[in-house]
């Protein structure tokens, strides 16, 4: 199995690779536990060099701080799509939706409307 140029991943079944490199979020814990703990479905927050996204995939593998997740190939066919395994931190692996701060948008002071005597 080799490395395309650029350092995306390779697959040996068809040749193809991700159109991203290392995901830049990507960060190894100093223990790894040897054997898969489970299959938990999750969102991922992945961070690449032109920007950052939410993704399906499942844990396979955790520490008290990181988490091994399987992420399926966003251009395979679906079932039995590749998949590519890689540490983040536990704080980029949400078992549900995120909530993102929104944008506060303050309305503009109401003009009083007294009546004026003449």
């Amino acid at each position: 199995m080799s490395t395309p140029p650029g350092g995306g991943w390779r697959y040996p079944d068809a040749g193809s690779t991700w159109s991203a490199t290392r995901a830049r979020n990507y960060e190894m814990p100093a223990h790894v536990p040897l054997k898969p703990q489970g299959d938990v479905p999750v969102i991922a927050h992945v961070v690449w060099d032109d920007g950052e996204e939410l993704l399906p995939g499942r844990v396979v593998r955790w520490t008290d701080s990181h988490v091994m997740v399987s992420l399926i190939d966003p251009d395979g066919s679906g079932a039995g799509g590749r998949e590519n395994y890689v540490w983040l931190r536990a704080a980029d692996v949400f078992r549900t939706l995120p909530r993102r701060a929104r944008p506060i948008h303050l309305q503009p002071p109401k003009a009083s409307y007294r009546s004026k005597t003449v």
